[in-house]
């Protein structure tokens, strides 16, 4: 009985061993780890009191606030895995941008930076241009899919607020 003990332990042992020396890192190229993680990321919403506007951006990107950017302006980025993107909005005078519809949806290739795209949403409201911008290696595109969506489907809409002294029903203009 002893022996059989010994020789289970034993086993048991070297089948513990076996698994731990067995197991290998995930060889699957950065863009499908990164596109596993965005299938279970959440969405954080950025409110702008000053220009009243929202938008949603992932709850790793980091919030990058420069003094320079001024009032109506906001960056979140992420780097990290050898990858950068940035997600930025910014609020422009109605005459700073050229477009006569009242919204605008662009995406072109970045020329200093290689195999970077630029996918900009521009919202023409109350005179001003409210432009959200997304910054993304061009081999991403399908892992940030669910950013891209977040991007051309944005309107620039305020802040939900609570009236109150009446029932509880989202205000809206």
């Amino acid at each position: 009985m002893k022996k059989l003990l010994s020789v289970m332990l034993l086993l048991a042992t070297l089948a513990f061993i076996a698994d731990i020396s067995m197991k290998k890192e995930d060889e699957r190229p950065d863009p499908m780890k990164f596109q596993e993680a965005m299938n279970f990321a959440n969405f954080n919403t950025y409110a702008d009191r000053d220009f009243n506007y929202t938008f949603s951006y992932p709850s790793f990107f980091k919030e990058s606030s420069e003094p320079w950017y001024g009032p109506g302006h906001v960056s979140f980025s992420y780097h990290g895995n050898g990858t950068n993107m940035v997600l930025t909005c910014r609020v422009l005078p109605k005459s700073a941008i050229a477009c006569k519809d009242s919204s605008f949806t662009t995406s072109h290739s970045l020329q200093d930076f290689s195999g970077y795209v630029s996918l900009s949403r521009g919202v023409l409201r109350e005179n001003c241009w409210y432009v959200l911008t997304f910054c993304y290696p061009e081999e991403y595109r399908k892992a940030v899919s669910r950013i891209i969506f977040q991007v051309t489907s944005w309107q620039a809409e305020p802040p939900r607020q609570i009236i109150t002294g009446s029932p509880k029903i989202p205000y809206r203009q």
